[in-house]
């Protein structure tokens, strides 16, 4: 699940690119072939909204199909349009006859939810998805991105080292620690989690942009300057950009 960016690091899921620690499409079922396939070509933003319409009518004619459900709340995702997929993902909810598509609906749910900034419910819609699958390391993550956007540093740790102590190259999972660790006051261990991250993803620019903030806390400007330049080669939004190039501008 990295797209949107909260107050300071990271207080979100992972975007459904490599590694979504949120977004599972899982919908096998009517048309389920033809988005898997054309999901491997697609690039224009408006292939999303032809999705929405696709899955809108098949939700109308089989309202009662829960991963047509899970496959429009997907679209309704991917176009930014948060309220409408969770209202598509609680939909499906009511009429899951498995196990497994409730579980998929509950992650999309819950990511769907820290990206509306509904952190409260997501918090809830993730621990009663982890009842079923207590080791999943996305769903761990996520859920300490939730706790990171209730400001609760202490579950978000928690949640988060869990996450990695089942899978070490969760990322995502080892930015939310430093996050964590950071507010709690762990500089050593933000330190630590932040150079995790950065090294396992070193395109996204983003968790080498929270190791420099906390070089410079820990008085390593030297650090802190490399790190910024890591950062700006690889992904950061534009105000994170603009932030690190400043920064930047006093090192030698």
């Amino acid at each position: 699940m990295n797209e949107p960016v909260p107050p300071e690091p990271p207080a979100q899921p992972s975007p459904p690119t490599a590694r979504s620690p949120a977004d599972v499409v899982g919908a096998l079922g009517l048309l389920g072939l033809l988005l898997v396939l054309s999901a491997l070509t697609w690039q224009r933003a408006g292939v999303w909204a032809t999705q929405r319409a696709l899955w809108s009518d098949a939700a109308e004619k089989s309202p009662g199909k829960a991963r047509v459900h899970l496959s429009l709340g997907y679209a309704l995702r991917r176009e930014g349009r948060y309220q409408e997929a969770i209202a598509e993902y609680r939909r499906g909810l009511a009429t899951a006859g498995d196990a497994e598509t409730a579980q998929q609906l509950r992650r999309n749910l819950g990511a769907a939810l820290i990206w509306a900034g509904r952190n409260a419910e997501a918090v809830t819609v993730l621990q009663e998805a982890l009842l079923a699958r207590p080791g999943d390391s996305e769903l761990l993550g996520n859920l300490g991105s939730a706790a990171l956007g209730l400001h609760d540093p202490a579950l978000a740790a928690r949640a988060a080292r869990q996450a990695v102590e089942v899978d070490e190259g969760n990322g995502s999972a080892w930015n939310i620690l430093g996050n964590a660790q950071q507010e709690l006051g762990d500089l050593a261990g933000a330190r630590e989690a932040f150079g995790r991250a950065a090294a396992l993803d070193p395109d996204d620019g983003l968790p080498a942009r929270n190791l420099a903030r906390v070089l410079d806390r820990l008085g390593d400007a030297a650090g802190a300057c490399e790190a910024r330049r890591r950062a700006l080669a690889g992904r950061l939004p534009p105000a994170f950009q603009a932030e690190v190039t400043r920064a930047l501008a006093a090192c030698r």
